[in-house]
């Protein structure tokens, strides 16, 4: 599969955000987003979908589930001085 991927997009370099599609491995009631290049195609495309819903478990949906992860990383803080005058 790497070889094929190689061949056909290697040349495409890095995927830009307007060049790609969302992709739901979940359910409609439990989506799990993921996006992948609009590029791909055919049956790559529809391996790599069947791949990546047969591993769907190795994949953190939340920062909950990443436990190696400070929580201090990803949480946003805004500091306000009252004292201003």
């Amino acid at each position: 599969m790497q070889k094929i991927y190689e061949q056909k997009y290697a040349i495409l370099g890095r995927v830009k955000e307007d060049k790609l599609q969302e992709v739901n491995l979940g359910t409609d009631s439990e989506p799990k987003m993921v996006r992948v290049s609009k590029e791909l195609e055919g049956q790559f495309l529809e391996d790599l979908i069947c791949l990546l819903k047969e591993y769907i478990d190795v994949f953190a949906w939340d920062y909950s589930q990443v436990k190696c992860i400070n929580q201090d990383l990803h949480q946003h803080r805004i500091n306000l001085n009252f004292k201003t005058g």
